[in-house]
């Protein structure tokens, strides 16, 4: 009976600790959609861009018609490089399905989106912040290469290889503001 009561009370402290974390996400997810519907009624945004799962470009392409402002949260850096005052920051969206950005920033951005250029941290998801970005357009990705060997003849076939992702896109925009989240 001892053993009984004991292992009663020793479970007990697990299910309070599973409530109180289900509790905050909840309360996270109430903030961060509170979040994006004041930042899509401050900047005239479309609030449920990186929500939507479609098949076709032009699925996309005729929602950018309608506003071309989005808000993306929750997202990685994949890539910065730097085009004459200007940077390029590729961003990638989504753990389930994939869509990259490619956003064109002003180093003051820069400095406010990835603080310490210096550390790699590209593999991180970054859940602190909401990119207010214009989107100018939008394709799905194609991946292509052509393994022509450098010893090849005339007579050597090459091959070139074309693969289509199905529910991978790539955009290209421009970053308008970010805002940091409060949590």
């Amino acid at each position: 009976m001892f053993l009984f009561i004991s292992l009663l009370n020793s479970c007990e402290p697990k299910k309070v600790n599973a409530s109180l974390e289900k509790d905050q996400k909840d309360i996270s997810q109430k903030k961060r959609i509170e979040a994006i519907m004041e930042i899509a009624e401050k900047y005239n945004a479309n609030a449920a861009f990186d929500t939507v799962r479609y098949n076709l470009t032009y699925q996309y392409q005729k929602m950018l018609d309608q506003n071309k402002i989005v808000i993306i949260d929750r997202f990685k850096i994949i890539d910065i490089k730097k085009i004459d005052s200007n940077y390029i920051v590729s961003i990638e969206k989504g753990p389930v399905r994939k869509f990259f950005v490619d956003l064109t920033c002003s180093e003051s951005q820069i400095s406010s989106l990835y603080p310490d250029l210096s550390l790699s941290k590209n593999n991180t998801v970054i859940n602190n912040l909401f990119l207010i970005v214009r989107i100018d357009a939008i394709k799905k990705m194609k991946f292509s290469f052509d393994t022509y060997g450098n010893e090849n003849t005339e007579d050597d076939p090459n091959i070139y290889s074309k693969i289509e992702s199905s529910d991978v896109f790539l955009g290209k925009g421009k970053l308008i503001d970010i805002y940091i989240k409060n949590d």
